[in-house]
């Protein structure tokens, strides 16, 4: 992944190498302020509309992919 796919907004999802296919985390970018990581909100108990009221955790590139998983 390279961050200049990514926007403020866009649906991602977590799931680095360590994670099985069938374990992941959905999460919207909250930031972009370093050229190897991003500010990603995954929890936010489901109030994904007001997402920017919540904390983002630093993930790094190479352990997100674009969209949300089901």
């Amino acid at each position: 992944m390279v961050i200049e796919k990514l926007y403020i907004g866009a649906k991602v999802h977590y799931q680095p190498e360590h994670y099985d296919d069938k374990s992941w985390e959905n999460g919207i970018v909250k930031e972009l302020r370093s050229p190897d990581g991003v500010w990603v909100v995954y929890n936010c108990d489901e109030n994904w509309h007001i997402y920017m009221n919540y904390t983002g955790a630093k993930t790094t590139l190479q352990d997100l992919k674009i969209g949300w998983k089901p």
